[in-house]
């Protein structure tokens, strides 16, 4: 576990995740950040007082949260973040390795921010639990049926190793749509497979038995 929070430390060093005191949208790029091996400081914003302060501060034309701090740099965007990352580290093969690959990663990642529309347009909403299992059987279950065939005998979303697609697909998957429903991924065994995969990495588990990670919230 190579994360750390910042007031528990006096000197910060290597870089900083700045987002709210939850799980959210930085999960994946914690996941990253561990994967990779970096030197991190998670600095956790309690409220949106605290957040607006810093906000004001940040040299960047983007403030938002999640933002990374290397340095004097500032990067937002949860997307452009996670590409600094795997750039910062030299490990391009989470980008994929040969154009092909590459092709496929930026495609599942698109299927990926689709199910993340729909997942989203109905967490936490106090809506009707027909009108819930409706956008899931009309827009979730299609495109998991057309990943389902796509991950068909591969360990991996692409293949035999990780690609940033791993990280992202595990993210909507597990921390929302299994929230959602939580038996909905037992009909898709080829996706369940590399969910599974994916939690086995040495890495990622040592991560997700730590005790910050297992108390922290998924959303307020």
């Amino acid at each position: 576990y190579m994360g750390n929070n910042i007031e528990n430390q006096m000197e910060n060093e290597g870089l900083i995740l700045g987002y709210w005191d939850l799980k959210g949208s930085a999960e994946t790029l914690r996941r990253l950040l561990e994967y990779t091996r970096q030197n991190y400081t998670n600095k956790f914003y309690k409220d949106r007082e605290a957040w607006l302060i810093d906000k004001q501060n940040l040299n960047t034309p983007f403030p938002n949260l999640p933002y990374l701090q290397d340095g004097t740099k500032i990067i937002c965007e949860s997307e452009a973040i996670a590409l600094y990352i795997i750039l910062k580290s030299d490990k391009k093969d989470l980008l994929g390795n040969g154009l092909e690959d590459m092709v496929n990663v930026s495609a599942v990642r698109g299927v990926i921010k689709d199910i993340q529309k729909d997942v989203f347009g109905i967490f936490g909403n106090t809506i009707d639990e027909a009108v819930k299992q409706k956008v899931l059987n009309d827009n979730v279950k299609p495109k998991l049926n057309n990943l389902e065939k796509f991950v068909t005998g591969k360990k991996h979303v692409v293949g035999d190793y990780v690609t940033v697609a791993d990280f992202f697909l595990y993210a909507i998957l597990d921390q929302f749509l299994k929230t959602l429903d939580d038996s909905i991924l037992h009909e898709y065994p080829n996706i369940e497979n590399v969910i599974k995969n994916f939690e086995e990495i040495p890495e990622i588990r040592a991560y997700h038995e730590t005790e910050s990670y297992k108390t922290r919230k998924l959303i307020p």
